[in-house]
């Protein structure tokens, strides 16, 4: 793990199906910051930000089922509700993957 990146926060985020997503959050340095979320079909330890530039650079798409999708839609309205975050959660599209 790259030693300048804090120590990540295991958390367990229910969706509406029931379904339980896995996250690793990485908390700011200075507290309440907005927040990038990245999304993964994959182990999210796998998911490191070179891999989806690389892909995307050479012509790969990273479809999601429909329920990934509102998956990450339900993570993304969480996390904005989080006192971590100052309300401001983006899920670059170049990087859903």
């Amino acid at each position: 793990m790259n030693s300048l990146l804090p120590r990540p926060v295991h958390i367990a985020v229910v969706v509406s199906d029931g379904a339980q997503l896995s996250v690793l959050r990485y908390p700011a340095r200075n507290g309440p910051a907005p927040a990038v979320v990245i999304l993964t079909p994959y182990r999210k330890e796998a998911a490191w930000f070179n891999y989806h530039h690389v892909a995307i650079e050479r012509g790969y798409e990273g479809p999601l089922s429909e329920r990934e999708v509102e998956d990450g839609v339900e993570l993304l309205e969480w996390v904005a509700a989080q006192d971590f975050c100052t309300e401001a959660a983006e899920l670059p599209v170049a990087l859903l993957m």
